[in-house]
């Protein structure tokens, strides 16, 4: 019988031990850096009184991304707490924050937000002076008005507590601001600054004011620096009765709208656009203006003769036209007023035939155009209200109805609508009174 070496005996033996050492030195599993929430659904009333809280758990570092401007979200630790704004829409919100694993990003969870829609409501407002309010911030906070010398502001967000007033302005306040920077236009006649809108930043505003010849010139107010807005020498010149007037600015502040007083009875209606840091004049409907320099007059079949409304984000202006109606040189039918408005970006112009003697005060940027009748100033006129798009007309009560679920009259002036339809803004004239104005407000 042979021996077996030692050497392989050895060899064997040390192979089994390192092979059993092996077996017994236990396998290390991957880390799970799966993410479990406390809750998967956050729900918000439309007050969004107190912030939420929601746990994570995880191994390892998180972070999250909530990308809603709606809502603020803090981790503290391993909390996320979450805070929603309160709500002056019509429909409800939702939205989604995702939390992701920082060690493995394949990891993460989702959490569905919702909030309630606010709710429409509708007040009567009396301001003593018989105060019309035609102006609203681009915010849809502020609105804005003026009478005789004195301006007002007010908070539409305090204009339900009792004990709020309303902040007044006499003719020594050149510059009249809210809160917010929302300018209010000029009252006094003597030569100030007549201010007459903002940007949604606060950054930029619009105003007139009168030359060395006595003449209104329009200027461009960025971060305080005033700048001449331009526009052609025709305009400007001592032999006409004449002027150029700037009203409106939209909220990114890349149109702003003016009227040019031709010759004492004549407008032309005009437009700055941004280009850069500069803006570029242009007429409104420039191929329907002549310039006659025999007589200093201007010839428009139809003219654009006033501009009420610009949308908030400069989609759609609207005013009335003069429109001729016919007859025979010996038995003219004289022009009417007749509402239109104005598609800022391909200039094209819709006038609302069948509509004379309406006025065109509002537009949204999605071209829904508020109009009310006659034409003529309501001093104790019936202001019949409505609502015009796509081609189609509807009553205001309706369109209060269908929008909002209230019941109005259809009488009034709309005079501003907010972006998100937060805020409506009319007014009527009733005699012994004055001007009421009236407001739909969704609150949360």
């Amino acid at each position: 019988m042979k021996k077996t070496s030692k050497f392989l005996l050895s060899t064997v033996t040390l192979t089994a031990l390192l092979f059993a050492a092996s077996c017994s030195k236990p396998i290390e599993e991957p880390i799970d850096y799966s993410i479990e929430l406390s809750k998967n659904a956050l729900h918000f009333t439309s007050k969004a009184e107190n912030p939420e809280t929601i746990i994570v758990k995880t191994e390892g570092e998180w972070d999250f991304m909530a990308d809603l401007d709606w809502l603020t979200a803090e981790k503290q630790e391993n909390d996320l707490i979450v805070t929603a704004q309160p709500s002056r829409l019509l429909t409800d919100r939702e939205g989604v924050i995702t939390i992701t694993s920082k060690d493995d990003p394949t990891k993460m969870a989702q959490l569905q937000v919702t909030q309630d829609h606010g709710t429409p409501k509708i007040y009567d407002y009396f301001v003593e002076g018989s105060i019309p309010i035609e102006h609203l911030s681009p915010n849809g906070r502020y609105v804005a008005g003026e009478w005789d010398v004195n301006g007002v502001v007010i908070d539409l967000y305090q204009i339900g507590n009792a004990e709020y007033k309303p902040a007044i302005y006499g003719m020594e306040n050149t510059d009249l601001r809210s809160d917010n920077s929302f300018m209010l236009r000029g009252v006094d006649d003597s030569g100030k600054p007549f201010a007459k809108g903002v940007t949604a930043d606060g950054s930029t505003t619009v105003k007139f004011e009168r030359n060395e010849n006595g003449l209104y010139a329009p200027y461009v107010v960025r971060n305080g620096a005033s700048t001449p807005l331009d526009f052609p020498e025709t305009y400007m010149t001592g032999e006409l009765y004449q002027g150029v007037y700037v009203d409106l600015i939209s909220a990114d502040g890349q149109y702003i709208l003016g009227r040019i007083n031709a010759d004492g009875s004549t407008w032309i209606a005009c437009k700055w656009t941004l280009n850069g840091t500069s803006y570029n004049f242009s007429e409104i409907a420039s191929d329907l203006i002549e310039y006659n320099p025999d007589n200093g007059r201007f010839a428009k079949f139809p003219e654009p003769a006033d501009i009420n409304g610009l949308s908030v984000m400069g989609h759609y202006s609207c005013g009335v036209m003069r429109v001729p109606q016919g007859g025979t040189i010996f038995n003219p039918i004289p022009a009417k007023y007749t509402p239109y408005f104005y598609n800022m970006s391909d200039e094209t112009i819709t006038v609302l035939e069948g509509e004379e003697d309406a006025r065109a005060s509002f537009v949204t940027d999605d071209g829904t155009l508020f109009c009310a009748t006659p034409y003529n100033f309501p001093f104790g006129g019936d202001r019949t209200a409505f609502v015009y798009k796509n081609g189609t007309k509807q009553a205001f009560s309706e369109w209060v109805e269908a929008t909002y679920g209230l019941d109005v009259e259809d009488n009034g002036v709309v005079t501003a609508v907010a972006k998100d339809y937060g805020v409506v803004v009319w007014f009527t004239f009733e005699p012994g009174t004055g001007y009421v104005n009236h407001f739909i407000i969704v609150e949360p």
